[in-house]
Formats: structure tokens, C-alpha cells, sequence
């Protein structure tokens, strides 16, 4: 795959990248970053409009918009969910707590307070009405309110 490293560009490539494996018969495609970003802005002020007078962070903030309004599926590295420690590995209680705060600042969780304990006893067999029940009403880009 092309790197990004064109900062006015790298959200807006509409090119897909194709791969074969030599051992097995299996194609590979990684869609195009208008799609699936794979990278995003870290966003200083969250989900909220940063100032008029911070230009970079109006500019990221752009960026952000545009993600929210026409990627399919976002997948952003979160920095402060890498702990010191690096024997901590992804999957891991800190890491997913890392992602779950880096996700809530940018306006990407979707699931209600609680959700923990409600997914320990579900009342709902069905997984994904139990999900739907789970929803905290936010939209793309809105801030989940601080507990």
C-alpha cells in the first residue's frame, strides 16, 4: 500500500490496493482511505469546535468532519492507550480502557453508561437487539457528556 504522508491528501484517496498470497490461493484488498480511514486526527479539544484562533486545530477539526460525513468505517490509533508498559498487549483491560476514552473524546462511542454490567447479565438472547438497547444515542462526532 502507498504511504500517506501528504497530510492535504491522505483522507481523500480513493484508490484500493490489491495483494495475492504466494502460499495459499487468497487476494487481498485494503479499501480506500475515503472508505476506511486508518488514521485520524488527534483532535486536542475532542469532539468539541476548537477556537477560531487555533488553525491547526480548526484545520484537524475539518478533516474530522469530513471523516464523520463520508467514511464507512474509521479505525484511529488512540496514542495514550499504549501504555508505558509495553508488556501490555492489545486486547488487554488497559488497552481497551485507553481506546474506550480516546473514542469518547472524538465522539465515537455509541454504547450507553453502564453497559459492562448489562453485558454480564444481558436480558436479551439476541445479541444484537441487546446491542441496540445499548446505544447512548449519540451521533457521529458528539461528545459523550463527562460522568
Amino acid at each position: 500500500m502507498k504511504p500517506i504522508n501528504d497530510f492535504n491528501t491522505k483522507f481523500y484517496e480513493n484508490d484500493s490496493h490489491v495483494g495475492h498470497t504466494k502460499l495459499l490461493r487468497a487476494k487481498f484488498v485494503v479499501l480506500p482511505h475515503v472508505a476506511v480511514a486508518r488514521s485520524c486526527p488527534i483532535l486536542k479539544h475532542g469532539a468539541a469546535e476548537p477556537p477560531k484562533e487555533e488553525k491547526v486545530e480548526r484545520r484537524k477539526f475539518g478533516l474530522w468532519q469530513h471523516l464523520l460525513k463520508t467514511s464507512h468505517v474509521l479505525h484511529c490509533f488512540p496514542p495514550e492507550s499504549m501504555p508505558e508498559d509495553k508488556r501490555v498487549v492489545m486486547g488487554s483491560k488497559e488497552h481497551i480502557h485507553g481506546e474506550v476514552v480516546f473514542d469518547q473524546r472524538q465522539g465515537l462511542w455509541f454504547m450507553a453508561r453502564g453497559w459492562e454490567a448489562a453485558i454480564a447479565a444481558p436480558k436479551e438472547k439476541d445479541f444484537f437487539r441487546w446491542l441496540a438497547s445499548q446505544h447512548n444515542g449519540l451521533r457521529a462526532g458528539q461528545a459523550v457528556a463527562p460522568a
